[in-house]
């Protein structure tokens, strides 16, 4: 299988903290010379997308149009940034692990917890594959086919939307992919969320900061709640009846969902070695949040 590692040529340490985990795993690959976000003609497409983000997704574009010219049928796409697992190359040499039917596989992990379908048991014992109903950010370890990146080339050119939320936001508008499958347990996770290495420098992430104030500004155009008033007694009766008459309606959605869809919110561990850190994770929108 192909690795295409995408790496700024401003980088140099990160693209030795891979370097020395692809070797060592013998994992040979290929680097991906990333578009720069400082880059004066790359400006914002939209206020859902900074500058920066879009450099990273068209990196990530960069990355699917060199793995058209070659003959592989699948290649794994890592930033430069993750903790990459010893089980890794073992489960990407075995080809049974990737079912036909599957065009885009994440691989890492944010601890998150996320909406998942039922588990498919990958050939690698320990290992399952669900579909992602939920979305669970980041994009830095996956693994895609052919036709995957063909048509992802052809119809996402230009990018509204960070990436992570277009390959692997299942609950977002811009979600791409007819469906993502998300492996289980992962075997990759960023190096800033594990504790020990979350405070090197090759660690810190070029998107938070950038990402977070978007996200801040965002949040201030979201209306203040209303201020509170005194009610009827007849009213506050009905709203109370209405109230648990809600409450049942997501009850009865929720054992639908579990015992018919066998649809469930899981956390996602990582496979290798390491104890997650604190980290501030991003706002996870009120309506993806498990019930």
């Amino acid at each position: 299988m192909l690795t295409l590692l995408i790496n700024l040529e401003s980088r140099p340490d990160r693209l030795a903290f891979m370097s020395t985990q692809l070797d060592r795993l013998a994992l040979p690959f290929e680097r991906i010379d990333a578009v720069d976000g400082s880059r004066a003609d790359l400006a914002p497409v939209a206020e859902t997308l900074t500058a920066v983000e879009q450099a990273c997704a068209l990196s990530h574009r960069k990355a699917w149009l060199r793995f058209l010219e070659t003959d592989h049928a699948r290649c794994l796409i890592l930033e430069d940034d993750v903790i990459l697992a010893p089980g890794l190359k073992p489960f990407l040499d075995e080809a049974g692990n990737f079912p036909d039917d599957v065009g885009a596989l994440r691989l890492e992990t944010r601890f998150m917890r996320t909406r998942l379908g039922p588990g498919r048991r990958c050939r690698t014992r320990g290992f399952r594959l669900h579909q992602l109903h939920s979305t669970h950010y980041g994009a830095a370890a996956y693994v895609v086919t052919r036709a995957f990146a063909e048509a992802a080339a052809r119809d996402l050119a230009v990018f509204t939307q960070p990436v992570d939320h277009v390959l692997f936001g299942a609950a977002d508008a811009c979600f791409y992919p007819p469906a993502a499958f998300q492996l289980r347990p992962a075997l990759c996770v960023q190096a800033e969320l594990v504790a020990g290495v979350k405070d090197a420098s090759f660690a810190r992430s070029d998107l938070e900061g950038p990402r977070r104030a978007r996200l801040d500004l965002l949040e201030q155009a979201v209306p203040q709640r209303r201020v509170k008033v005194k009610r009827p007694v007849s009213q506050k009766l009905w709203r109370e009846i209405a109230r648990w008459g809600h409450k049942l309606k997501r009850m009865k959605g929720f054992a639908h969902e579990r015992f018919v869809t066998r649809r469930a919110w899981r956390e996602i561990p990582f496979a290798g070695p390491g104890v997650p850190a604190p980290a501030a994770p991003l706002p996870v929108p009120r309506g993806e949040q498990a019930l």
